[in-house]
């Protein structure tokens, strides 16, 4: 911390070792009950909290219902439950698992297809994310129902000296819905990169910037405008596909009727696996839904029907942090993924957080989810060559001006470790803020015990 260039920079700091047959012992604190931005450390509450309050064998359910309709009229409502995993290939097959079943029955047309994405409720952009994270996949809206994680991708590639890049959608079927504003150029190796791209809420992409000739493609993912009627789209055109003709399509107002029967249903993978998305690749959307998951189920519990899901979610972390011995005077929660800058931890709440989640039952799976040094997720690229490659395991966070790493540590000859490392308020460079979390990090996998 004290290096010159690091100097002018607000740090925090806590490290202790987990109990064995005892009480955890502090081995180094540095302003460690201030509050600092976390990042996507944040990340660790949510999904400690979900993880303890869920279950790993957890499970997120996309339904076709058939509901009570009119004499001769089938009624179908399709229900969305936040499932952020569904693709394309998964939902053209539950198409045709519908209309595989429909067509048994001898039946080729759909009177009334329902839309139910009220599972969720409140905004599905968090009002406090910054405007460019909201334009990139990184802050995709969070939505009852999702496909493609509610993002198209994008690649742009240079062409020749003095020509826009070359544009490509991942889905070509996206193309025609929106209008392409290029002001790109290729431009020689000896000058700058950079690409800027806006997005409108009238399907504008605007892009920006320039690339080397012969350098490798630039890749990105660009939030949907409305998610709900990307899904409903395309889940329309495979009902199309099967021969199903659909009369009429409408937006739920009501709850689904206590005698509608499942039709079809999608399940996501379990809770286990959708913790390692969340926390070895840092993924936003997953953290999101996971927080306003916890909300509706905490909205049931309180009969607090009508409020924001992700409100509620955070009401129903800190109920649970605060039962496993968390603090929650220790920090104050803005978001589930750590986008938003009014997120406000201290070190000290996620080293409480890890050593609640490792005294559990769940704490083996827990730590599973978080990236290994020199090997997986967001740590793959780091520590690699080094005494922590391979005996850290810890969830990173990083936005403008801010840096941070919070996990575990197995010493060779010290018993193991939770940390958290916080840097805020810097003018440094990403690269550099890491390379100084990281050297703190490698003395801690040197500590041997006292002869």
């Amino acid at each position: 911390m004290n290096r010159p260039h690091l100097s002018r920079s607000r740090w925090g700091i806590f490290i202790q070792t987990l109990p064995n047959n005892g009480a955890a012992s502090t081995l180094y604190s540095h302003e460690s009950t201030r509050f600092f931005i976390p990042a996507s450390t944040i990340k660790l509450l949510t999904s400690g909290a979900a993880l303890t309050r869920l279950g790993g064998e957890f499970r997120i359910r996309t339904s076709v219902y058939r509901e009570p309709s009119p004499r001769n009229q089938l009624w179908l409502r399709l229900v969305g439950r936040g499932d952020p995993t569904i693709t394309d290939r998964q939902l053209d097959q539950f198409a045709r698992d519908v209309g595989n079943k429909l067509r048994n029955q001898g039946i080729d047309q759909i009177d009334r297809l329902v839309i139910d994405d009220q599972y969720f409720q409140g905004d599905s952009v968090h009002p406090t994310w910054e405007w460019e994270d909201t334009q990139l996949d990184t802050g995709a809206p969070v939505t009852s129902l999702i496909l493609n994680q509610n993002a198209l991708g994008i690649t742009l590639t240079p062409t020749q000296l003095g020509q826009p890049l070359r544009l490509s959608w991942n889905d070509q079927g996206i193309t025609p819905q929106w209008q392409i504003n290029n002001q790109s150029i290729t431009v020689s190796p000896s000058q700058p990169e950079s690409i800027h791209l806006h997005r409108n809420n009238q399907g504008v992409l605007s892009i920006r910037g320039q690339l080397h000739r012969g350098s490798e493609p630039y890749r990105v993912g660009i939030a949907v405008v409305n998610a709900t009627k990307t899904f409903v789209n395309r889940f329309h055109q495979q009902l199309i596909s099967q021969r199903l003709n659909v009369k009429q399509i409408v937006t739920a107002t009501t709850p689904l009727s206590s005698t509608a029967m499942e039709l079809a249903a999608i399940d996501s993978a379990p809770l286990s696996t959708l913790l390692e998305e969340v926390n070895h690749y840092s993924n936003n959307l997953y953290a999101e839904v996971l927080l306003r998951i916890m909300g509706v189920q905490y909205a049931l519990q309180t009969r607090q029907i009508n409020g924001d899901s992700a409100s509620l979610g955070l009401a129903a972390v800190r109920q649970t942090l605060t039962q496993m011995g968390v603090d929650p005077e220790s920090y104050e929660q803005s978001d589930g993924s750590g986008l938003s800058r009014r997120n406000l931890v201290s070190p000290e709440a996620i080293v409480q957080t890890l050593q609640a989640a490792y005294r559990t039952t769940t704490g083996d799976l827990f730590r599973s989810t978080l990236p290994v040094a020199g090997a997986t997720g967001t740590l793959r690229n780091r520590f690699r060559h080094t005494d922590a490659a391979g005996i850290v395991v810890a969830k990173t966070g990083f936005l403008e001006g801010v840096a941070a790493l919070a996990g575990y540590i197995t010493p060779a000859h010290y018993p193991p470790l939770a940390f958290s490392i916080i840097v805020n308020q810097s003018n440094q460079p990403p690269l550099t803020l890491r390379q100084a979390i990281d050297d703190m990090v490698i003395l801690l996998t040197r500590l041997q015990l006292c002869q």
